[in-house]
C-alpha cells in the first residue's frame, strides 16, 4: 500500500459513513447529499492525478481499508527518513557509513549526503559476508587466518618491515593489502560482477574486494566502495570488476586495505544483541521455541517517544557506565601473553662498566567502555593549569531533543554548541 491509499481510503470511508447517517428523503436532503458526494470526488481526483500522471503509479480501483491515523509507506521512504535523521543528529565532521548490500540504498544515499560528498566528508562502504557459515567452518577459517597472520607478522619482523612496538591495526592492514583479492561471481569459469544489480551503476566502482581477514564473526567478507574519497573513487572507476588487485600501486592498495579494515558491522551488531538480551521490551515478537512459548511484547514499545527514550538511556549506559573486557577482533591472541621482562644497561660513572637494570614497564589503564576507547577520559590541560574534560555535546548527539522531552530542553540551555 502506498501513501495515496491512506488518503483515498479515508475519503471513501467518510462517504460510506455519511451515506448511512445522512437522511435523503426530501429533495433538499438529496441535493445536499449529492453536493457532499461530489466534494469527495473532487478531493480524490487530484490525488489520483498526482499518483497516476506524475509518479506513474498504476490505477487501483479495489476497495481497501487501512489505518486512518497513520499510513503504510514503502521501505525506501522509511530508510530515507532514517538516514536523514542520522545526518541531522551527527555533529559536523567526516562520516564513514558501513552498510550491507541493501537494494534501496544506491537510490537514496547519494542524494541525502550530497553536500557531504561534494565536500569530501562522506565515505560509504558496502559489505557482505557469509551468514550461513556453520560453527566448525567459522572456527576453521578463524584458526587459519590467525596462523597466516602470525606467519606474516614474523616474516615482517625478520625482514625489517615491522618492529616490536607496531600496533595490531597496522599489521592487519598490511596483511589485508598483501593478501586481498578481487571478488567475482559466476560458474564454469565465467566471471560476472560480484554486487547485485542495484550497485552495478556507472557512478559506482565495479571492483569489489575479498578480505583475507576472518574476524568479528564476518567470515569471507567482501567490501565495495560506492562512495569513497574522490581520489580513490575516480581511480577505481577506471578498473574492471575482475582486476588483479596485486598489480595496483602500493598507495591504492594501502588505501583499499584501510577501508576494508574499517568496514565492519561488529559495533552495531554487538549493541543490538546486547539490547535484545538485556531489555525484554526490545526482544523480537514471537520469538521462543515450542517449550517456552511465544513472547509477549508490550504495546508501549511501538510508541516512538517511548522507544527513543529507552534507547537513549540504554545507549548512554552501554557506552559510558558498563565496564566490559575488550580486545580488538583482529588480535591473534599474542597481546594476551605476558611480556618478557626487558633490561637496559646503566653505565657506572667514571667507568665503562655497564650494570643491567630491569626496565620498569608502565601499566596502561584498561579502557573497558567504548567512551574510554574513543578518548572521553583524555583530559586536556590548558595553559592556565586547569584540566578540561571532552565536550559531551559532540559525543551524545542529543537525539532526545527530537522527542520533545523536558530534559532535552534543559540540557540544550545548559550546553553551548561548539563553534
Amino acid at each position: 500500500m502506498i501513501i495515496r491509499d491512506g488518503t483515498i481510503n479515508e475519503l471513501e470511508a467518510f462517504r460510506a459513513t455519511a451515506r448511512r447517517k445522512i437522511p435523503r428523503k426530501t429533495k433538499a436532503e438529496k441535493v445536499a447529499w449529492n453536493a457532499l458526494s461530489q466534494r469527495v470526488d473532487d478531493a480524490i481526483a487530484p490525488i489520483r492525478e498526482i499518483a497516476q500522471d506524475w509518479f506513474g503509479f498504476p490505477e487501483d480501483l479495489e476497495r481497501t481499508r487501512g489505518s486512518f491515523r497513520g499510513m503504510t509507506t514503502r521501505d525506501i521512504y522509511t530508510k530515507a527518513a532514517h538516514f536523514t535523521l542520522v545526518k541531522e543528529m551527527l555533529p559536523p565532521g567526516p562520516i564513514v557509513l558501513t552498510t550491507e548490500q541493501e537494494a534501496t540504498l544506491p537510490a537514496i544515499l547519494p542524494h541525502i549526503f550530497h553536500d557531504e560528498v561534494k565536500a569530501n566528508r562522506f565515505t560509504w562502504l558496502a559489505m557482505t559476508f557469509n551468514k550461513k557459515a556453520t560453527k566448525p567452518e567459522r572456527l576453521g577459517k578463524v584458526k587459519k587466518y590467525r596462523k597466516d597472520r602470525r606467519t606474516f607478522h614474523e616474516a615482517g619482523l625478520y625482514d625489517g618491515r615491522f618492529d616490536l612496538d607496531m600496533d595490531a591495526e597496522t599489521i592487519t592492514r598490511a596483511f589485508i593489502a598483501e593478501k586481498m583479492e578481487s571478488a567475482t561471481r559466476g560458474e564454469d569459469g565465467k566471471k560476472i560482477p560480484f554486487p547485485i544489480s542495484n550497485y552495478r551503476n556507472s557512478i559506482f566502482p565495479a571492483l569489489w574486494v575479498k578480505s583475507p581477514s576472518q574476524a568479528s564473526g564476518e567470515i569471507d567478507k567482501v567490501v565495495g566502495f560506492p562512495l569513497a574519497n574522490p581520489w580513490l573513487r575516480y581511480g577505481l572507476k577506471k578498473l574492471r570488476f575482475d582486476t588483479d588487485v596485486s598489480l595496483l600501486d602500493d598507495e591504492i592498495r594501502e588505501e583499499i586495505a584501510a577501508h576494508i579494515y574499517k568496514a565492519t558491522l561488529q559495533g552495531a551488531s554487538t549493541f543490538m544483541n546486547s539490547l535484545r538480551e538485556r531489555i525484554s521490551m526490545a526482544d523480537r515478537a514471537g520469538s521462543g521455541g515450542a517449550r517456552m512459548g511465544g513472547t509477549f511484547i508490550q504495546g508501549a514499545i511501538f510508541n516512538p517517544k517511548t522507544l527513543v527514550s529507552l534507547l537513549n538511556i540504554y545507549r548512554v549506559h552501554y557506552n559510558f557506565f558498563e565496564p566490559r573486557p575488550y580486545a580488538s577482533p583482529y588480535d591473534d591472541g599474542e597481546s594476551f601473553s605476558r611480556p618478557k621482562m626487558r633490561v637496559r644497561p646503566l653505565e657506572f660513572p667514571g667507568t665503562d662498566d655497564l650494570i643491567e637494570v630491569p626496565h620498569r614497564s608502565r601499566r596502561r589503564p584498561e579502557k573497558k567502555t567504548p567512551a574510554m576507547r574513543l578518548g572521553v577520559d583524555a583530559y586536556v590541560r590548558r595553559k592556565s593549569g586547569a584540566t578540561e574534560v571532552p565536550n559531551l555535546y559532540r559525543i551524545l548527539y542529543r537525539p532526545w531533543l527530537y522527542a520533545n522531552t523536558k530534559v532535552g530542553a534543559k540540557l540544550d540551555r545548559s550546553w553551548s554548541k561548539p563553534s
